[in-house]
């Protein structure tokens, strides 16, 4: 069985919107699949958009220019640190706290539910071999 996940440090964040308890954000990710581990062993590496979306959120800081490369990311939710790799599929509920980081500067969240939404076709970019 197929597994995948998102390499944030691999991806793009493209924009963010929303106003209130709800914030959006745009981004253009790259999805590891494989046989195994995901980021863990080889497999296939894609490119494809997803919105993840911060219910009840706060946001703390926001990147200075966009589109902003990921150079390092992770989401906490309560005691669980998901750095750099989020699974697909991924909907959590809890407290989160989202740090995006990036040359163009930073993300920076918390809220009560993070939501990934994969959105149109991927786009083959390589063979994993890791």
């Amino acid at each position: 069985m197929t597994s995948e996940a998102v390499d944030l440090h691999d991806s793009e964040l493209l924009a963010v919107s929303g106003d209130g308890p709800s914030v959006v954000l745009d981004l253009n990710l790259y999805v590891h699949s494989s046989e195994g581990a995901p980021a863990g062993d080889p497999g296939t590496g894609s490119m494809q958009k997803g919105e993840l979306l911060l219910e009840g959120a706060a946001v703390a800081a926001t990147p200075v220019t966009y589109p902003m490369w990921i150079l390092d990311g992770s989401v906490h939710v309560g005691g669980v640190a998901f750095d750099n790799v989020l699974p697909i599929p991924f909907d959590r509920t809890g407290q989160i706290a989202v740090r995006l980081s990036g040359a163009g500067g930073a993300f920076v969240a918390s809220a009560q539910r993070a939501k990934l939404t994969m959105v149109g076709p991927r786009v083959f970019v390589e063979d994993v071999k890791l």
